[in-house]
């Protein structure tokens, strides 16, 4: 996904590795995978997800990683979107105001806490595809 992103330009919180999509995509997944287990496939990624974790599918772990992030990602993509930016770079205006609005010290903190997030995500889409 990190080749959809321009070097420098931030990070992409739908876009990049880790973020939105990839929590979207890991879910569609899950729920083709295990459809035969599953009483009903969900449209929206936190049903799946709670689907996916009832049918023992999903550490409750992984679950609670991917639906936290998932909530907090969503409600940073509104707020880039209300404030008209796409990304979120350091050093930058919006971005302090933004690690105000989701309770992080400054816009450092803020972006090493996604960049850790991401990650995790990323882990946890690595072990479903093996």
């Amino acid at each position: 996904m990190t080749e959809l992103r321009k070097p420098g330009t931030g990070i992409d919180i739908k876009l990049d590795r880790g973020g939105i999509e990839e929590i979207e995509f890991v879910t569609q997944y899950l729920q083709l995978r295990y459809s035969a287990d599953l009483d009903v496939l969900y449209q929206d990624t936190l049903s799946a997800l709670r689907s996916i974790r009832e049918i023992g599918k999903l550490t409750d772990s992984d679950h609670l990683i991917l639906k936290e992030n998932y909530v907090l990602f969503r409600t940073i993509e509104t707020y880039l979107r209300l404030s008209l930016k796409g990304t979120i770079k350091e050093k930058d205006r919006e971005t302090a105001y933004l690690a105000a609005f989701v309770g992080s010290k400054g816009d450092e903190e803020l972006i090493q806490a996604l960049n850790d997030k991401m990650s995790e995500v990323s882990r946890i889409a690595a072990s479903v595809y093996s």
